[in-house]
């Protein structure tokens, strides 16, 4: 588990918060402007966090009081889009629109 001076924890994602961070995964991403011709297909496969945690790293970030402000999966292997140095790629990476402007503000939350 990780603290960010922001208080900000980050950490795996519990089964319990699977629903959440796929109607979370959704928002965001329907926040971006335009829209695919499979949408519904695949904002189905951004709602499956139970999917993507059964097989890569699910993380979410946290308030001290368990707000939940965000998530990332990472995966690795043939799965893998865009890797990076280190084997892994992120992949459904999403937060809340306020969220953005406080990840906006940490040092290396982008990179």
């Amino acid at each position: 588990m990780s603290t960010i001076r922001t208080g900000v924890i980050v950490r795996p994602v519990g089964p319990e918060e699977h629903e959440r961070l796929g109607d979370l995964t959704v928002a965001a991403y329907h926040s971006i402007p335009g829209e695919m011709a499979h949408q519904d297909a695949y904002d189905l496969q951004l709602r499956d966090v139970a999917r993507r945690a059964a097989n890569s790293c699910v993380l979410v970030a946290v308030t001290a009081g368990g707000e939940l402000l965000g998530g990332v999966t990472y995966v690795s292997g043939p799965e893998a889009p865009i890797r990076r140095n280190c084997g892994t790629a992120r992949r459904e990476c999403a937060c809340w629109p306020l969220t953005r402007r406080i990840t906006a503000a940490v040092p290396g939350a982008r990179s």
